[in-house]
């Protein structure tokens, strides 16, 4: 799996056809949304997943599903925010937690929300119903932000920097 990213925003689908050229994937004519907005080649092809924050803009390539979700490394303290956490969560950074969870969504192709009442993650494990998912879950921080990748198993990571105009 590869990790294309920029420090910055980036038009979304011109950045996903740049990244998927440059891992030498077939480009396809045409991206599609599912109903939740993860991004898919129509006909099959390559597998791919988006994030942007405040200073990020990254996208996975490789040849599995997977999911990424990146965060700017600051603590929310809303009250908003952190009724969405479990009392446990809250004494973990809210980034790492916040970035689990989306990036497993992602995974699964649907919403963080509709996940949220059954998701909570500890000790780097996250947790469906209070039982622990047999998924692959790596946190890493990255140009300010904390970028998390969930696959169904471990893989190895490459990182490439684009900068764009």
């Amino acid at each position: 799996m590869t990790i294309f990213y920029t420090r910055g925003p980036a038009e979304s689908e011109a950045f996903i056809r740049t990244a998927l050229r440059l891992s030498g994937m077939r480009v396809p004519a045409v991206l599609s949304v599912n109903e939740h907005g993860k991004p898919y080649c129509e006909n099959g092809g390559p597998f791919f997943n988006l994030t942007n924050t405040d200073g990020l803009t990254a996208v996975a390539v490789g040849e599995r599903e997977m999911g990424i979700d990146a965060e700017r490394d600051r603590e929310r303290r809303a009250d908003a925010v952190k009724k969405r956490l479990d009392p446990e969560e809250r004494n973990e950074s809210f980034p790492t937690v916040w970035t689990a969870k989306e990036a497993y969504a992602k995974f699964l192709g649907v919403g963080v929300f509709s996940l949220l009442p059954s998701l909570r993650f500890h000790h780097e494990t996250l947790f469906r119903d209070g039982t622990p998912l047999s998924v692959f879950l790596r946190h890493i921080s990255l140009a300010g932000c904390t970028l998390c990748i969930c696959a169904a198993e471990p893989e190895k990571i490459a990182f490439t920097e684009l900068y764009t105009s």
